[in-house]
């Protein structure tokens, strides 16, 4: 213990966040993108949802049915609406814009349509700047956004490359429109589980997020059931499943049977966890996953930022005190048991991990974490081989200049 407290533990510490601060400036290079963008993507917790999950336990969720709309004309769309609505189900949301006019006599029937029900939901989009504000709210054409209730359809991506969605933002407050400053935006399974069960939405909201983790646990034919244009206007009667129930209208490819990239994006549940080949959710699926969420009360909590920084001080200092044990007191095997010593956290820190998340529901984000332990061997090495022993030099150097004169 009498070496647990030394400055150099805290010299070579501190040199190790000086190296962490400079990694931005490293991956700045354009060289570096892949691996950027690679290591940026990859999280330790995304193998609790694709991986060690038992998908046999995951039930279906009976609330939702999602239909795909594939490329209807506005006609099409207002006629397959008239016919779900006459089930009766609880809502009806409908991720699709409708920006442009088409055919005039289509257009009045779809905002007729519309007009006639007060359980529909259109999307929006919020455009925002970098500093946080709005800039604008992109809707559909205002004859149809004007005829429904809304919900913005924003994904919070991680890359532009891998597009992966992990989060979701509850709402978001109107800063920077004019008069708007007070306004509350829902994202769209706010605004669905706000008509379907007002209770389970305010206790969501309440949790006082600015984003949330989602706990992804179903897709298309793996605990969503789901209907096809052509099937519901071949049977109509297949509506008879939605009655009560909340309806997703969304892309889901030309047929449920093909999948394409249109409104596609990666999620936790991708089977290949590093280097994503192919995009395994549609955009709606997505919506479905976090209305699930907030009607089953299933959350995911994230650890405050403030732990992974208090957990990294820690592992760095205790890796620098344990370096200078194993070159202090086990010179011939000081190199073996470092190398087992990095690797063996290296190995236990992500079961913290996916344990917590798997057995607990909370996630602790060390991926900062990992690249310290990384480089603690580097820095210390670095500072005890070079830093140290120059500096000594150095200061030798001027004493005896001083003590010659």
């Amino acid at each position: 213990m009498k070496n647990f407290f030394r400055i150099d533990h805290i010299i070579s510490t501190v040199l190790v966040f000086a190296f962490l601060a400079f990694l931005p400036w490293f991956f700045s290079i354009d060289f570096f993108d892949p691996l950027q963008s690679t290591i940026e993507d990859m999280k330790i917790s995304d193998i609790v949802f694709g991986h060690v999950r038992d998908r046999d336990e995951i039930t279906t969720d009976t609330n939702i049915v999602i239909i795909n709309n594939s490329h209807l004309s506005r006609g099409s769309f207002a006629e397959e609406l008239e016919m779900i609505a006459s089930y009766e189900p609880k809502v009806i949301a409908i991720d699709a814009f409708f920006r442009k006019p088409k055919d005039p006599d289509e257009d009045e029937y779809f905002s007729y349509v519309l007009s006639e029900y007060d359980n529909i939901i259109l999307v929006n989009e919020l455009a925002i700047n970098e500093d946080g504000n709005l800039d604008s709210v992109k809707t559909s054409l205002p004859i149809f956004s004007d005829n429904a209730m809304s919900g913005y359809a924003n994904m919070v991506t991680s890359d532009e490359d891998f597009r992966t969605v992990r989060l979701i933002t509850p709402h978001f407050k109107g800063k920077g429109i004019a008069g708007d400053n007070d306004t509350i935006f829902n994202s769209l399974s706010v605004a669905v589980t706000s008509l379907y069960d007002e209770e389970k939405t305010r206790n969501y909201l309440e949790r006082g997020n600015e984003t949330e983790i989602i706990n992804f646990k179903r897709n298309i034919g793996e605990g969503y059931n789901y209907l096809d244009v052509r099937d519901i206007f071949e049977d109509p009667t297949l509506l008879e499943t939605v009655t009560d129930k909340i309806v997703l209208i969304g892309y889901l490819g030309p047929t449920t049977e093909k999948k394409t990239t249109e409104d596609i994006f990666y999620t936790p549940l991708n089977k290949a966890y590093v280097g994503k080949a192919e995009p395994d959710m549609y955009g709606v699926v997505i919506h479905a996953n976090a209305i699930s969420m907030i009607l089953e009360a299933d959350f995911i909590a994230s650890s405050p930022e403030w732990l992974p920084w208090l957990i990294m001080v820690f592992m760095v200092y205790l890796n620098m005190v344990m370096l200078y044990k194993f070159r202090r007191e086990y010179l011939t095997w000081h190199q073996l048991l470092t190398v087992v010593f990095i690797i063996g956290q290296l190995l236990v820190l992500p079961m913290v991990v996916i344990l917590l998340l798997h057995w607990f529901d909370f996630e602790l984000n060390l991926g900062s974490v990992f690249f310290a332990i990384i480089i603690c061997v580097l820095c210390f090495e670095m500072y005890h081989d070079s830093l140290k022993p120059l500096s000594f030099s150095f200061y030798n150097k001027i004493k005896n200049r001083r003590a010659e004169q």
